[in-house]
């Protein structure tokens, strides 16, 4: 809360604080911060690729 409540000032826009927690959203709520609790999970984050990205095959003369 600490770090949302001090981006508040900075960013001149309201901050909302997204959790699944009940408590920290209600902290969010008392500190003055608008709050969403999520509901279901939004899923894993996507793959990176780690693969190398193959050299197209040079054309021999």
């Amino acid at each position: 809360m600490d770090r949302a409540l001090a981006l508040k000032p900075l960013s001149g826009r309201e901050v909302t604080v997204l959790t699944y927690d009940t408590g920290q959203a209600a902290r969010a709520r008392v500190a003055g911060l608008r709050d969403v609790k999520l509901s279901m999970p939004v899923g894993d984050e996507p793959q990176q690729e780690t693969t190398a990205k193959k050299k197209p095959p040079s054309k021999s003369l």
